[in-house]
């Protein structure tokens, strides 16, 4: 997030790990986030100013327990989604490590070449001396 899509709607604090600035929608207020910095776990403080409002219950036992139980399996599911992503990255981290390996065997072999390549010039400069 760069400083121009900061909004009056976020809330903007420090690490208090690293002293990274951070910026999250207030919505995220009390909730505990990982820096992406220092990984560190951070609170995400209220925004300053505001209230927080507790929505009312609404609804029956029943409705309330069906709401609470559609959340933990909607949570769930999100935690299997965010593992894949993990997994993701970290499989593409590896790739992009494995590429750079050879990206750089690649280079030293066309260093090589280029070598070769001036020395059969030089020969052939002097042959036509």
């Amino acid at each position: 997030m760069s400083i121009t899509d900061i909004t009056d709607n976020d809330i903007v604090f420090e690490c208090p790990h690293c002293t990274k600035s951070l910026a999250i929608d207030a919505r995220g207020a009390g909730f505990t986030i990982e820096c992406p910095d220092c990984k560190g776990r951070v609170k995400v403080p209220k925004k300053s100013g505001d209230t927080v409002v507790v929505p009312e219950e609404t609804g029956s036992p029943q409705e309330m327990a069906q709401a609470l139980y559609d959340s933990n399996e909607r949570i769930k599911h999100l935690t299997g989604t965010l593992n894949e992503v993990y997994d993701r990255r970290k499989y593409l981290e590896k790739a992009r490590t494995d590429n750079l390996d050879r990206f750089d065997l690649i280079r030293k072999e066309i260093g090589l070449i280029q070598s070769a390549i001036d020395r059969l010039c030089d020969v052939l400069a002097q042959i036509e001396k």
